[in-house]
């Protein structure tokens, strides 16, 4: 098997994304957003911190809006260059609250910086230029997300948003790669195992997917009866009345 370096995956991915067209990456960020938005454990979150997509990146801004309309708190990253570190910040208006960056992307104001503790976030949703089927990310080798789920150690349920193109069957993984707890593309939803095996190929077909039972996901009550919802086969269903959120 040819095994690629982080950077070999960083610049196939990169060459990749950008040959997307705008309307085709509308389409696609809409189905992922889509699916996203009727998973129990977003319904449930209050607290919301998402990254300001960039370029050909799988598109949060029509997602900030549907934040707005929920009344949930949206969060987004500060990077601070000195230790590149993360400092989780409420917008409360992407017009008035954001700057350009000299590198063209989008971040708060250093003066309109509202700096919420990590306690108070409920979901945290990520971008890559891969993920692997274990939830491993490839990122753009800055740094700043793996220091800052590193001092999280679990406690927050976080989400990788990536085109299915960039679902890589593994990723090379170093000492401080820190995984999310799930992946979601246009054609499927990928749960974390300790295995790196499982994932659901998508929302129509069972591939086998283990259940891995000390795995802490929280939230997940059905939206149809109430109950807590067990994983099963990649998703999640419901003992009580059946209902899976992955029954699309």
């Amino acid at each position: 098997m040819i095994k690629y370096s982080k950077e070999d995956i960083r610049k196939e991915m990169t060459s990749l994304r950008n040959d997307l067209t705008k309307e085709y990456v509308n389409y696609l960020s809409q189905k992922i957003i889509s699916t996203l938005l009727k998973l129990p454990i977003f319904k449930d979150s209050q607290n919301i911190m998402l990254y300001l997509s960039f370029g050909n990146e799988v598109d949060t801004f029509r997602l900030i809006e549907v934040c707005k309309e929920q009344g949930k708190k949206i969060i987004v990253p500060f990077c601070v260059k000195e230790g590149r570190q993360i400092v989780p910040t409420e917008i409360k208006n992407v017009e008035e609250d954001l700057v350009r960056t000299k590198f063209g992307y989008l971040q708060p104001k250093k003066e309109l910086v509202r700096p919420v503790n990590t306690q108070e976030i409920d979901l945290i949703l990520l971008p890559g230029l891969a993920f692997d089927r274990g939830c491993y990310r490839v990122s753009y080798g800055g740094g700043y997300y793996d220091r800052f789920l590193g001092k999280l150690n679990f406690t927050v349920p976080t989400i990788g948003l990536i085109y299915d193109f960039q679902l890589i069957d593994l990723a090379p993984i170093e000492n401080h790669d820190i995984p999310v707890d799930y992946v979601i593309t246009e054609k499927r939803i990928i749960i974390r195992t300790d295995e790196r095996v499982s994932f659901k190929e998508d929302f129509m077909e069972n591939q086998g997917i283990k259940n891995n039972e000390e795995k802490k996901i929280q939230k997940n009550i059905c939206e149809e009866c109430g109950s807590t919802m067990k994983p099963d086969s990649g998703c999640f269903i419901c003992p009580n009345c059946g209902y899976s959120p992955c029954d699309i």
